[in-house]
């Protein structure tokens, strides 16, 4: 502490972290906090002082912060004002001056339906129209969701979205016309078996897409019965839909599920593999291996990958992106 100190109060000490402590406990005349808010060199003291303003006295000067501030003010600011408007403003921005962060905080405290009706189907941030649309309503808005589902890229959104559909007719239209693969397949996993049997055995035998297909199968294999999978694909469900697609332990060639390349299972190799969201890899290795054609079992259902297929996508059965290296006792 440098001998001026002494006799300064505590909310202009050089100390920021002694500033902020003694704003917050102490200080309360609105014009200095005003003026610390405006001009403190450090974040957190600038947002400890707008926390004690009177929002009502100071809308310009927090919505100035909004405009002109770091990301982590903007957001401090946005919340002490609490300005249905303002959040309006904020989350229809598409980017254009408000940060993500700043937008997301907007969408979140919206109630306005037709504002979040537009940001989930038009906004240009994937993560932005997820939170609108789970602030949908779902009775209102099922035509809304159908046509994100038909066209939709982004596997987050697809998801999202499909949760939200319920009504058996657009579920229908999805799983058989729907421009992704993916959304056919949420599609098909939310019939109902017996209602929509003709479709499923259209599905199981024309799809162009072999996980459609396998679909389709498995829901006509649940309704039992002198197996209805294999009436409509020629596949006989005790053979083949609920057993792996590669071979028992007895036998020698091992392949991929899901592009049906040749494994090899016959080198050791110890640790497991965990791809993310990143697609980054964390893994022990004690061998130098070609790991393109290594065997990767999902931890949670047993289902074959190759590596290049499992670096890309989750598991074809379960969705998890944990594999450990498969190794048969055959040398």
């Amino acid at each position: 502490m440098g001998f001026k100190d002494i006799f300064k109060p505590k909310w202009m000490h050089k100390n920021p972290h002694i500033r902020a402590r003694a704003i917050e406990q102490k200080l309360k005349d609105q014009n200095i906090l005003a003026e610390i808010a405006k001009n403190d060199e450090e974040e957190y003291v600038r947002i400890a002082a707008m926390r004690k303003l009177n929002p009502e006295q100071w809308k310009e000067l927090l919505r100035n912060s909004i405009n002109q501030d770091t990301e982590n003010v903007q957001v401090a600011a946005f919340e002490i004002l609490n300005d249905p408007e303002l959040a309006k403003e904020v989350a229809q921005s598409k980017g254009k001056w408000f940060s993500t962060r700043l937008r997301e905080t907007a969408v979140k405290k919206l109630h306005d339906q037709e504002v979040l009706a537009v940001i989930a189907k038009e906004d240009n941030d994937w993560n932005i129209r997820q939170i609108a649309i789970k602030k949908l309503n779902e009775e209102k808005w099922q035509s809304l969701f159908a046509g994100i589902a038909a066209n939709e890229n982004h596997p987050m959104i697809q998801g999202q979205v499909m949760k939200k559909i319920f009504d058996p007719n657009i579920l229908a239209d999805l799983a058989e016309h729907a421009k992704h693969p993916e959304i056919r397949i949420l599609a098909v996993k939310k019939l109902g078996p017996k209602k929509w049997r003709s479709l499923l055995e259209h599905l199981a035998k024309n799809d162009e897409n072999d996980e459609v297909r396998k679909e389709a199968a498995k829901k006509l294999a649940s309704l039992g019965g002198k197996d209805p999978a294999k009436k409509a694909t020629g596949i006989s469900k005790k053979a083949d839909i609920s057993a792996p697609p590669y071979p028992r332990s007895s036998q020698r060639v091992y392949c991929c599920e899901r592009c049906n390349q040749e494994l090899n299972t016959k080198r050791y190799i110890s640790g497991a593999i965990v791809f993310g969201s990143e697609g980054y890899e964390r893994y022990q290795q004690t061998t130098a291996l070609a790991l393109s054609r290594m065997a990767y079992k999902c931890r949670a259902c047993g289902s074959l990958q190759c590596r290049s297929c499992a670096e890309i996508h989750p598991c074809t059965r379960c969705g998890s992106r944990v594999f450990d290296i498969f190794i048969t006792s055959d040398r």
